[in-house]
């Protein structure tokens, strides 16, 4: 693939930066309704389903998450950090974009197709899984290259500015479709149905979701893009590929990673009430969340111009905004989370210990701002892997001995103490590397910019 792209007018550059800014409203409110239907749909799925059926699913969905974000391969980040600096309407651009998504969706569907085999072979030999997790795992495996697709597809569109195309479909009409469905199930026949139908409603539907929004636009109709084999053996793409990937995984998969553990040591009693507190605490970093999808490309190429003092305004706009709102969660939760952790049910009020813990690291992590999109678009995604690898390795050493000591109280200590650890050691490798404070005390920075 060529390096070289064109030099774009200040006339085409003004429209890019005014159709990224202008996504950023969108964004925001479609991260936070987005967040609101994730909530209810997993109330409405621990509605729908009996107690220990919801641990199971809760288990499953777990597992095929994180192996989903492994099948991703780091695509997502490397989308939105390169495409948008081949947007110009040049030959050479058009080029690099066919080159630089059809080889994105090749890798997803090698490794997910791998994956998901994988698990089902697991699933189907005797003696692995129990039969009560089998249907459930089943559609597990089938979810995983459904929902990395779905992931590549939101980030494709993304990167092309189109937040409202690249968000609605899964966020939106995805969550919204369950919750009526399930919502219905649970106030007209009651908890009727089990782990693997709740997963194969989960599945199929966002199935459907994505198939129609990857023929629906010309950015996403791969198969029409000019497939270029020799740029798999390009070495850069690898090396950044990989570390792009182990970030991503890390980083999504050890706070649910922690719902697997408890599922595999403890019992489905114990993992519905775990999950309900991670999902609860998660919503704290909705904000910062909704900024880090706008911010993404918009630092990639203020920094990638020379503009650090723009990029450090970006961050600092993120982390006070992210900052904000998860104290305002938090202060909400200490009083009133057992009663919010009863919206999925009686017998899930039992994990508040669980979320104030999961919530304290939420709140270091909303405070240390856009650090990990920072150093990935900016070319040190490098620095971030280590971060992450190293404190995340002793959070994944230390989750399966407290769990069999303390329960789900060790397993929640065990993702908070990891969060916090690489949240604070990615913000000192931001201040290092790239010159830029994301964290919320980069505020003061800006008086000497």
């Amino acid at each position: 693939m060529t390096q070289q792209h064109s030099v774009q007018t200040p006339k085409q550059m003004a429209g890019i930066k005014k159709r990224f800014i202008s996504g950023a409203l969108a964004a925001l409110l479609l991260k936070l309704v987005g967040a609101a239907l994730s909530y209810l749909m997993f109330v409405a799925l621990a509605r729908a389903m009996p107690f220990e059926q919801f641990g199971i699913f809760s288990f499953a969905f777990g597992l095929s998450t994180i192996l989903a974000k492994v099948a991703v391969a780091g695509q997502q980040q490397y989308l939105v950090r390169d495409l948008p600096r081949h947007l110009g309407a040049a030959r050479e651009d058009a080029l690099a974009r066919d080159v630089l998504t059809t080889r994105s969706y090749v890798t997803v569907l090698g490794v997910s197709s791998f994956l998901m085999g994988s698990l089902l072979l697991a699933v189907l030999t005797p003696g692995i899984f129990g039969s009560g997790e089998r249907s459930a795992l089943i559609f597990a495996a089938l979810f995983i290259p459904i929902m990395a697709f779905s992931e590549l597809l939101t980030s494709t569109l993304r990167a092309y500015g189109d937040i409202v195309r690249g968000l609605a479909p899964r966020e939106i009409l995805w969550r919204g479709v369950i919750c009526l469905a399930c919502f219905g199930v649970a106030f007209s026949a009651g908890p009727i149905l089990d782990a693997g139908i709740g997963f194969a409603i989960v599945a199929g539907l966002l199935g459907v979701i994505i198939l129609a929004q990857a023929a629906m636009w010309p950015e996403t109709r791969v198969w029409r893009q000019k497939f270029n084999r020799a740029s798999f053996r390009a070495h850069p793409w690898l090396v950044t590929s990989g570390h792009l990937a182990v970030t991503s995984t890390v980083l999504f998969g050890v706070p649910m990673l922690s719902v697997v553990v408890v599922g595999l040591i403890l019992s489905p009693a114990e993992t519905g009430p775990l999950f309900a507190a991670l999902k609860t605490a998660q919503t704290m970093g909705i904000v910062l969340m909704a900024t880090n999808l706008v911010a993404s490309p918009l630092i990639s190429r203020a920094y990638f111009e020379g503009k650090t003092a723009r990029v450090q305004k970006i961050c600092a706009a993120c982390a006070v905004a992210g900052t904000g709102f998860a104290l305002l969660i938090f202060t909400f939760l200490i009083p009133f989370g057992d009663d919010v952790l009863r919206l999925f049910g009686a017998d899930f009020a039992a994990g508040y210990p669980e979320l104030i813990i999961f919530s304290l690291a939420y709140v270091v992590h909303a405070a240390c701002g856009a650090n990990g999109v920072l150093l990935d678009m900016t070319k040190h995604e490098a620095q971030h892997m280590r971060v992450m690898v190293f404190s995340n390795a002793l959070g994944l050493c230390l989750l399966p001995v407290l769990t069999a000591l303390y329960g789900t109280i060790g397993a929640a200590s065990a993702v908070a103490g990891s969060i916090i650890l690489w949240n604070l050691l990615a913000v000192l490798a931001a201040r290092r590397h790239a010159d830029v404070d994301p964290s919320v005390f980069g505020v003061l920075r800006l008086s000497r910019t």
